[in-house]
């Protein structure tokens, strides 16, 4: 059994090549930000625990946010099950509202493309974290 488990999990991280895993870091660095500033309750204590003083900066009014590459740091270097969103008090609407925020360099909003990536990325968040997204969940991210 273990032997199986061992060639399931070699196959699993085959599917997904570096470069579209690099892409997921990034839109899921992008999202968890976005929580830390608007809904941090969701964010698992053990993603909060491990933020070390210099991912944390203060922004334009004095308030502290996470920085990008802190986030980014975490999902490199966190062992892959442990999961920096407490996937019990995540809902749709809290994604739903992080894409909303997406705007462009020039302050338009982003294609549909960009949107489709984010979906991509927390979805593969909760698979390489070992969860289930709710048919609910998965559902309302995945109507147009």
């Amino acid at each position: 059994m273990d032997d199986l488990a061992l060639q399931e999990a070699t196959e699993k991280s085959k599917v997904i090549g570096a470069k579209t895993m690099k892409m997921y870091r990034r839109g899921i660095s992008r999202c968890l930000v976005w929580l830390y500033q608007h809904n941090r309750n969701i964010l698992s204590d053990d993603f909060l625990g491990a933020l070390p003083e210099e991912d944390l900066k203060e922004n334009a009014i004095g308030i502290l946010s996470l920085t990008i590459a802190g986030a980014r740091r975490f999902l490199t270097q966190a062992q892959p099950k442990v999961p920096p969103i407490n996937f019990a008090l995540h809902q749709a609407e809290d994604f739903e509202k992080f894409l909303c925020s997406l705007a462009n360099k020039d302050g338009g909003k982003p294609g549909q493309s960009v949107y489709d990536s984010m979906r991509s990325s927390l979805f593969h968040l909760y698979r390489g974290c070992g969860c289930s997204m709710s048919v609910d969940f998965a559902a309302n991210l995945t109507r147009a």
